[in-house]
């Protein structure tokens, strides 16, 4: 099981970062505008340089673990989901998903994935690939835009399509930098319980491809189906662990109602620190030394804890 630390890796606004994130785990970012939570992000994958600090995988610094794996051929360590998704050309909706097998800055695909593909059944992997998106398209309950262009479909559709090439991907560790922030209420709860589905079940079996057949081809399935043919060789004999996931998000709803995940809060301060602490620690005192304003925790009567901002309430007033 890999894990990422944050070793007082400070970044260029200023921010030390102290924490870390195991596979298997949420870590849940939270923050004002500004405060260097995506400027986080672009450290993290080393598109920005840090002022001092590192982050270390499994011990070692990342830039150079990063090159062991390449050169091993293992599969890439990020899956990267963005704010906006733009292709920047035409592509239907199956062609930009299959685009995540391609591996680019997180990775690529190497001697052993080719090889897990072909012991899969497929030609290099192309049968293995083309079952991994019809399986994850339906998964997300996107099967019916497969062949509709991507500039031609809503922006929470969008979204979908941006979370199913991040899945193609594979890699150990999901970043998700807000792709939420533009849906609606009923996409943003679908995408809610997309996120927390994909801590329920394993990622893949690396033996074999699972192909889902039509019928609910418009629903939302929450019982994640092997889609990842995949197998790491730090995997413990052939099963591949959960993924470790990274979101970053301004609404903290997500955040309050972890329950029984292994969930961990990375909260941005208004003071200019940065705290790590467990999710069941997120109290209304931490939502208002994030925001800046007075907060209070409410909980529904089916159970569900949520956030409630005075001053967000007083401009309506």
């Amino acid at each position: 099981m890999s894990r990422l630390e944050f070793n007082a890796l400070e970044l260029i606004n200023g921010v030390r970062i102290r924490g870390g994130i195991s596979e298997g785990e949420f870590l849940i970012i939270l923050g004002r505008n500004g405060s260097g939570k995506s400027l986080f992000l672009k450290t993290l994958a080393g598109l920005i340089p840090a002022r001092s600090g590192s982050v270390m995988l499994d011990g070692a610094p990342l830039s150079e673990a990063l090159l062991k794996r390449r050169k091993a051929g293992l599969v890439g360590l990020f899956s990267y989901v963005p704010q906006s998704f733009q292709t920047g050309f035409p592509l239907t909706v199956r062609e930009t998903v299959i685009l995540g097998r391609a591996r680019g800055v997180f990775g690529r695909r190497g001697h052993s994935e080719r090889s897990n593909a072909r012991a899969a059944g497929g030609s290099s992997g192309d049968a293995c690939a083309e079952n991994d998106v019809d399986s994850i398209l339906k998964r997300l309950g996107i099967w019916h835009l497969r062949d509709s262009y991507t500039d031609r479909i809503s922006g929470g559709e969008l979204a979908l399509v941006s979370l199913a090439r991040a899945l193609m991907q594979g890699g150990r560790f999901l970043v998700l930098d807000e792709p939420e922030a533009n849906l609606d209420v009923s996409k943003k709860a679908e995408f809610y319980r997309l996120i927390r589905g994909l801590m329920r079940t394993d990622r893949g079996c690396g033996q074999i491809c699972e192909y889902v057949d039509d019928d609910g081809e418009n629903s939302v399935d929450n019982t994640v189906k092997p889609v990842n043919n995949i197998v790491d060789k730090n995997a413990d004999k052939g099963k591949e662990s959960l993924p470790g996931i990274v979101f970053v998000t301004h609404d903290p709803l997500f955040a309050l109602n972890l329950g029984d995940y292994p969930g961990f809060i990375g909260a941005f301060l208004r003071n200019g620190e940065f705290r790590e602490f467990p999710a069941r620690e997120l109290t209304a005192g931490i939502l208002e030394g994030i925001y800046a304003t007075p907060a209070e925790i409410r909980v529904s009567d089916t159970g569900i804890r949520y956030p409630v901002f005075s001053e967000l309430l007083g401009s309506l007033a």
